[in-house]
């Protein structure tokens, strides 16, 4: 029999305020046939709905409905940013609100930051890094290789130590992605049904390496949250018909490192959502209307020194630019080599860099699917082609369970079950996909 996993967002990540900062897109749920072995499938924007319920209490505090997401943290992080971010909960302003009052012409103010980037350490303000002897506790990845097993290896090194691993995992958060946790849970369960004796070590890996992914990427969640509000007021402006000045898009963005930086991804990730739906020609009109009001933030943003140094988008908003490395005719060549011309030849520059590329694809994943799914693909491939040289496919595996037999209590896998018997007495062969 084939069994049907369904593949769901895991996270309760809302959509976006307003609309037509993304495109709508309905909630993609795909069926999985498995052969006579289940496999454990990760793909989601929070892998920790597949973990313990010791995560449980984790795991709520990246719900945007969260209780603990009150109304005093939001004016606390107010008044802390001199009033950048804009409630989420607030009504829109009007155009005449939401732009400066002393700033009527293009040229945008001189923005103030807050946490300098070169107080952090190698300047990582927004996926900081916890000591400057970051390097040797990274995990070597050798050209071509599936990093899971060194990675995998190391993990198992650090014993019962927590802090060690909220070390390990902020310096190779990027490398512990939902390829890697989808590999460990299937092998925890291909453990667990054989009676192997490693189950429980690999069950204990699992839980802090989630643990610390978690905590790690709880400052851009909720920072991304607040962008998507700020964007939406600035695109609210284009939608009636009054384009935003400069000094607007410029505050909008924020003060802060996190705040410049979450504003910038929210409005690149943005674009990739919209051009993923340039081929549909009843759309057409829409996009290029949408990408245009786009593309000119984003330059407003990228045309400004103290928003990029201030944001650390230095190096990463050039090779955001480029194509999908997914695509058929994709340059991985080209890639690499702008790598090297934006950072140089450096190892812990270019280490750097692609660690950044990666922690977007983790954080990204934790939002909503249809608006970030095109991001999440463009920074995955291109993580991989700069670490490994090409892009790494996520790969099924085996769980070991054995296999049910009819019937079944549940009628969609009793209906499930007669298809596959149908289909194979007519041999037709169902492939995995």
């Amino acid at each position: 029999m084939r069994s049907f996993i369904i593949i769901v967002s895991a996270s309760v990540a809302t959509a976006l305020t307003h609309s037509f900062a993304f495109p709508a897109r309905p909630v993609v749920v795909s069926f999985i046939q498995t052969g006579t072995q289940p496999a454990a499938f990760m793909h989601a924007p929070n892998p920790s709905a597949h973990i313990t319920t010791r995560v449980s209490k984790i795991c709520a505090k990246f719900s945007r409905k969260a209780p603990k997401r009150t109304s005093s943290v939001k004016s606390k992080k107010r008044s802390q940013d001199n009033g950048a971010i804009v409630d989420a909960d607030s009504p829109d302003p009007s155009p005449s609100e939401a732009t400066e009052p002393t700033e009527s012409s293009e040229a945008a103010p001189a923005v103030k930051v807050t946490l300098s980037v070169e107080e952090a350490i190698c300047g990582e303000a927004v996926f900081p890094l916890p000591t400057v002897e970051w390097l040797p506790l990274r995990v070597r990845v050798d050209p071509g290789a599936n990093p899971y097993d060194a990675v995998l290896e190391a993990a198992k090194a650090l014993g019962d130590d927590e802090a060690a691993f909220e070390e390990f995992v902020a310096v190779n958060r990027d490398l512990v992605d939902y390829r890697f946790l989808y590999k460990l849970t299937a092998q925890l369960l291909h453990a667990e049904h054989t009676g192997d004796a490693s189950s429980a070590e690999k069950r204990g890996l699992r839980f802090q390496l989630n643990k610390q992914a978690l905590l790690f990427d709880q400052p851009l969640y909720y920072a991304i949250g607040e962008a998507e509000s700020r964007l939406g007021k600035v695109l609210g402006q284009y939608q009636q018909g009054q384009k935003p000045s400069a000094a607007t898009i410029v505050m909008a963005a924020g003060t802060t490192p996190t705040q410049i930086f979450s504003f910038w991804l929210v409005v690149v990730s943005a674009l990739a959502a919209w051009e993923s739906k340039i081929g549909m020609p009843s759309l057409r009109e829409v996009v290029e209307a949408r990408m245009a009001d786009l593309f000119e933030v984003r330059d407003t943003i990228e045309s400004r020194e103290n928003l990029i140094a201030g944001g650390g988008l230095s190096g990463l908003a050039e090779l955001v630019r480029l194509p999908s490395m997914w695509a058929p005719d994709a340059d991985f060549a080209q890639a690499r080599e702008l790598m090297r011309s934006v950072v140089g030849v450096d190892e812990a520059a270019q280490l750097l860099l692609i660690r950044r590329i990666g922690c977007i694809h983790c954080q990204l994943q934790r939002h909503s699917a249809q608006s970030y799914a095109p991001m999440v693909q463009k920074m995955s491939g291109l993580q991989d082609v700069l670490l490994g040289g090409e892009p790494r496919y996520l790969v099924l595996e085996g769980t070991g369970k054995p296999p049910r037999a009819a019937p079944f209590k549940s009628r969609l896998v009793q209906l499930a079950y007669d298809a596959d018997r149908a289909l194979g007495d007519e041999h037709i062969i169902i492939p995995n996909f």
